[in-house]
């Protein structure tokens, strides 16, 4: 199968960069005017050169990178290395809700569908088609051959259908036309209300488990900083009170003091990011945990309606059979008195 986009062949990135996916964004399209976040054939190509470059250090993959944009592998691997990948609920372009894998969505060149890493960045036509579709809820044109897209399949109809169906041959219940469309109404609503307490399920231990990672990583950062810092001042004692400081040696002190400054803005910077990041994630936590409850409700609620409406109809087709048996037997009761008569 041909290749629809290989990776080695998008254009680098040179401008600026943020963390901020949606001011990224508007970087990468006044530098690219055909960028289109949905179409990975116009993402820009972010290498590890680039990055450490603007960070003035070695990317740690503390933060996340952003989506919509190809990376170099190396700066995947250490942006997942203490994350796991999990399916998230996205909502299309086209307003249709859609699971799919977190690392496939932000990674597609690296991670395939089913969150398994590619051996190759590079997607073919069925590939580029699934994940454009996921996201836009449309079949991009593709210049290679590769499959259809995924469709949808439907649940079997279960008892309560089933009971539907023969009141409605049988003409048992006056109901039984309202009834199946209230029954298809909830079953539906059941199914999505079931989906969303998986989705939210899943979120909310990717959700702790990031949290916990965040603080951690915080944590371990402010303490190695500071070390750092109390050694080079403990040094800078040492050697002041054991040499004379000429003009050069005081010139080399003041670089390491600066640059340990430095460090320690960068580390104060960092520190204040993940407190925020951790603070974010404790209150998303919060919201899910309120939509998790409120999607269980649902779905309960809609589980007993479900059972109702079989009791409903399970009475209606009794109350039918045992109109239709006295009909039967005063009608017998009539020609037996019109025969005497005669």
């Amino acid at each position: 199968m041909a290749r629809e986009i290989d990776q080695a062949h998008l254009l680098e990135y040179t401008g600026e960069f943020s963390f901020d996916h949606k001011l990224i964004l508007e970087f990468i399209k006044t530098a690219k005017p055909d960028y289109d976040h949905t179409d990975p054939k116009t993402w820009p190509l972010i290498t590890s050169a680039y990055l450490n470059k603007w960070l003035i250090k070695p990317y740690s993959g503390v933060l996340m990178l952003p989506p919509f944009i190809a990376y170099e592998r190396s700066l995947v691997d250490l942006c997942v290395a203490d994350r796991e990948d999990g399916n998230v609920e996205l909502v299309r372009e086209d307003g249709v809700k859609t699971v799919r894998s977190r690392f496939h969505h932000h990674f597609p060149f690296i991670y395939n569908h089913n969150g398994h890493k590619r051996k190759f960045e590079y997607m073919h036509a069925d590939h580029y088609t699934s994940w454009v579709f996921g996201v836009t809820g449309k079949v991009p044109a593709t210049r290679t051959k590769g499959k259809d897209t995924p469709s949808a399949s439907a649940d079997p109809f279960d008892e309560i259908l089933e009971l539907i169906q023969d009141a409605q041959h049988a003409h048992k219940t006056d109901g039984a036309t309202s009834l199946r469309a209230e029954l298809e109404s909830a079953h539906k609503d059941l199914d999505e209300s079931k989906k969303r307490v998986v989705a939210a399920e899943a979120q909310q231990k990717l959700l702790d488990k990031e949290l916990t990672h965040e603080r951690r990583r915080a944590e371990g950062l402010v303490q190695s900083k500071k070390a750092l810092k109390q050694d080079l001042q403990k040094a800078f004692r040492g050697e002041m009170e054991q040499h004379t400081i000429t003009q050069k040696q005081l010139e080399r002190v003041n670089r390491e003091l600066a640059d340990t400054n430095k460090l320690w803005r960068e580390a104060t910077n960092e520190t204040i990011a993940a407190e925020a990041r951790s603070k974010k994630l404790e209150k998303t936590l919060k919201d899910r945990d309120k939509d998790l409850q409120v999607s269980r409700e649902q779905a309960a609620t809609l589980q007993e309606q479900m059972v109702k409406i079989r009791n409903e109809l399970k009475k209606g087709m009794e109350d039918g059979g045992q109109k239709r048996q006295a009909d039967s037997n005063a009608s017998s009761s009539q020609k037996k008195k019109v025969k005497i008569q005669q």
